[in-house]
């Protein structure tokens, strides 16, 4: 039981971390506030966060991220799951005899595809 607390005030402290630096880049370095987060379109940040890199260099593979790596970047996980299931390498049929051809994909299945993945060498780039 105290393993499992430590375990989830571990969680938040990363998960702070995480916040923070994602505020700061949202506020400083895109210049965008809290304020007018939601007012902001997703291709306005997106267009702000091109624009910086002359400043910033984000990507260690690239000399500059474009639209289009951003995007692949963020549907990753997405994509990864889609291509799971369209290869029909996922069975997610429930193991009842009256519910078989049903298909349930459960949050606890897709973490696992995902953490999985992320163990493979596919790890998410700061």
């Amino acid at each position: 039981f105290g393993l499992y607390w430590l375990w989830h005030v571990f969680r938040l402290a990363v998960d702070l971390r995480e916040y923070s630096e994602m505020k700061y880049f949202f506020n400083v370095q895109l210049d965008i506030r809290e304020s007018d987060i939601s007012a902001v379109s997703w291709s306005e940040v997106v267009r702000r966060t091109v624009k910086i890199q002359d400043r910033i260099r984000l990507c260690v593979v690239k000399d500059k991220l474009t639209v289009h790596d951003i995007i692949n970047r963020t549907m990753r996980k997405e994509n990864y799951l889609i291509a799971l299931l369209n290869k029909d390498l996922l069975d997610l049929r429930i193991p009842l005899p009256f519910l078989r051809e049903t298909q349930l994909l459960t949050k606890s299945v897709e973490w696992s595809c995902v953490s999985r993945k992320k163990g493979r060498g596919m790890r998410k780039s700061s």
